[in-house]
């Protein structure tokens, strides 16, 4: 066998009978794709800031600038993302110095310290908003880069071509690529953890590389320190990267496994057959003594080791303020969850897709399905199914990282549908090998035709992820309806006029679903007999097919305005009556975006009532 090429038979005839040049033009559309999806779309909300969490980022670093630190002081997330957009707003500030647009703070005028950046952000203030979501489109056009070399390194370029498109085109991806938060970042650091374990059990299993035992075991050390080191960043990003640990566990076994001598027996022919006893046998007797090679392995206890390593430095923080940490991550983990799942479940009683029944019926109804698409999602699953069965090494990585994953986050309550991103280009992987191998089974020596028969497929099982994205950026792409209602209020809202809002669940109001008054201003939260005594003048209800953070019924409140309020202003994003709404939102997402079933929605956003109170 030449050693150049990969092991498994679909990669290899791949490689003989497909041009270098229509891979590059292919991989070349396929970007452009990932970008234009990724980047369209990418300004929206403002001046609004619609997407939640994107605040506390910006709030992180400047933090950081005030108090001239690297303590971000907020602990819901790790600190490297923070950090990476840190260092792009501190290139952005020298740029905008290098063109004159910053003023050193003059002490007799009472300008604070920080006065010089303070000027910059006021000439754009959304500028650091954009900056993040742009660094995280650039992540996610990176991982349709990463599923691409990995797939064309281990399973050839159809593969990689088919799986690559897939995640080009996939809707949650395409959708969480335009966040200034870090999901698709951690992805990204998740697919990269992938590359260097297939490289490192290659190097360690399959011994197919040109070259000798010493130079072998350095690749093979390398690569198992780049797995270390980017499960370490993953979970610096997100502490759900936290599941690569296993992996890089069963890794350092894997790479301890021989396949056995196999047992053979004559039949009466003559001919050579595997019994299979013995075959049971040996590959027991293989496992047990890669467990125990693996047990007395330094490799085994260092990995772990230098990816906790790499946590504690991207994320310093987080043990230099311990207690901090603490709280904060109970809260998220415990409290905030479980508030979220209650409310759902006890008020709104929430109960699609199985959700209150099973987190995993929940998982596969509803967030596997929406991610993938009903077609791709069946398919994805025969495709992890597929590499398991043909017995190498990176197909058994492949299904472990998509295992430890799902049931990991599927034994949670409160299941976010963006929790599922990181499977995502693992469930392409699968598509795509499957695709290749499939047409080349269907039309063996029609390199032209196969490739006919891969696009027909991937036609068939993309195009509702591709619907999907471009539904999702041309509604990104138009105003949302708290833009508008934000816009009214400023233009027709008395001086000093206060406004009130519904008191919701918990006792305070949700503020996604409601547009940011003029001046600063706050609003009361109140029950209908309370509005006169607070001396409230206007009220700003929102509701929405997201159930949980605008609802469409508030006790009380229907028949109080009809006869005690006048509505004065309505911003909708429907253009259907409600009961023809079939829209699918993620309901713990405050999100106000459909994943799924478009039909009815012109705009993003709730709809929002203004009403003025009668004396």
């Amino acid at each position: 066998m030449n050693a150049n090429l990969p092991s498994d038979s679909i990669s290899q005839r791949s490689n003989w009978v497909r041009p270098e040049r229509l891979q590059i033009a292919a991989l070349t559309v396929i970007l452009t794709i990932a970008v234009v999806l990724r980047f369209w779309g990418i300004h929206f909300g403002f001046p609004e800031h619609v997407r939640p969490d994107e605040q506390y980022y910006v709030n992180a670093i400047q933090h950081c600038d005030r108090l001239n630190t690297l303590d971000p002081d907020w602990f819901y997330y790790p600190s490297f993302y923070t950090y990476l957009n840190l260092a792009v707003w501190r290139g952005y500030t020298l740029y905008q110095f290098s063109r004159g647009n910053y003023q050193v703070p003059d002490p007799t005028r009472r300008q604070s310290p920080g006065y010089g950046l303070e000027l910059i952000r006021a000439r754009s203030p959304n500028i650091e908003f954009l900056l993040g979501r742009c660094m995280t489109a650039c992540f996610g056009v990176g991982t349709v880069l990463l599923v691409f070399g990995i797939t064309r390194r281990f399973y050839g370029r159809k593969a990689a071509v088919a799986a690559a498109f897939l995640l080009a085109v996939n809707g949650l991806h395409t959708l969480n690529s335009h966040f200034y938060k870090s999901d698709v970042a951690t992805t990204f650091f998740t697919v990269a953890v992938l590359v260097c374990m297939a490289h490192y059990v290659q190097c360690c299993g399959m011994g197919i590389l040109p070259m000798n035992a010493h130079r072998q075991d350095a690749c093979a050390t390398k690569w198992n320190i780049g797995a270390a080191i980017c499960s370490g960043l993953a979970t610096s990003t997100n502490y759900y990267g936290g599941f690569l640990l296993v992996p890089l566990l069963v890794s350092q076994f894997m790479a301890s496994y021989k396949s056995p001598e196999m047992a053979l027996s004559k039949t009466k022919n003559g001919e050579a057959r595997q019994t299979s006893l013995a075959a049971a046998g040996g590959i027991t007797l293989a496992v047990l003594r890669a467990l125990g090679k693996g047990l007395i392995r330094w490799e085994t206890y260092a990995m772990p080791a230098i990816a906790l390593a790499t946590f504690v430095a991207t994320s310093p923080y987080c043990f230099i303020r311990w207690t901090a940490f603490l709280d904060a991550f109970h809260r998220m983990l415990f409290s905030d969850r479980q508030s979220l799942y209650d409310t759902l479940v006890r008020q709104i009683n929430f109960r699609d897709y199985g959700f209150q029944q099973s987190s995993l019926a929940y998982s596969i109804l509803f967030c596997f399905r929406h991610s993938m698409g009903p077609i791709l999602a069946l398919v994805s699953a025969v495709g992890l199914v597929f590499l398991a069965t043909r017995r190498r090494a990176v197909g058994w990585l492949i299904l472990l990282f998509f295992l430890v994953h799902f049931l990991m986050t599927a034994s949670g309550k409160a299941i976010f549908m963006r929790y599922y991103l990181s499977l995502v280009p693992i469930l392409t992987i699968a598509t795509g090998t499957l695709l290749s191998w499939a047409a080349q089974r269907i039309k063996p020596n029609q390199p032209q035709t196969q490739n006919l028969v891969v696009a027909a497929a991937l036609v068939v099982c993309g195009f509702g992820s591709f619907w999907t994205s471009l539904q999702e950026d041309r509604l990104l792409a138009r105003q949302d309806t708290r833009v508008e209602a934000r816009e009214w209020l400023a233009k027709n809202l008395p001086a000093n006029a206060a406004v009130g809002t519904p008191l919701d669940w918990w006792g305070n109001y949700y503020p996604y679903g409601k547009p940011a008054l003029p001046g600063g201003r706050a609003y009361i939260p109140v029950q209908p007999n309370q509005v006169r005594a607070q001396g409230v003048r206007y009220l700003v209800l929102d509701d929405s097919l997201l159930r949980l953070y605008s609802p469409p019924r508030r006790p009380g409140w229907s028949e109080w305005l009809a006869s005690n309020a006048q509505l004065v202003h309505e911003v909708s994003p429907y253009n259907r009556p409600d009961e023809r709404l079939r829209a699918r939102y993620d309901q713990l997402d405050a999100f106000y975006l459909p994943v799924a079933r478009f039909g009815g929605i012109r705009r993003p956003g709730p709809r929002i009532r203004i009403y003025a109170v009668r004396p």
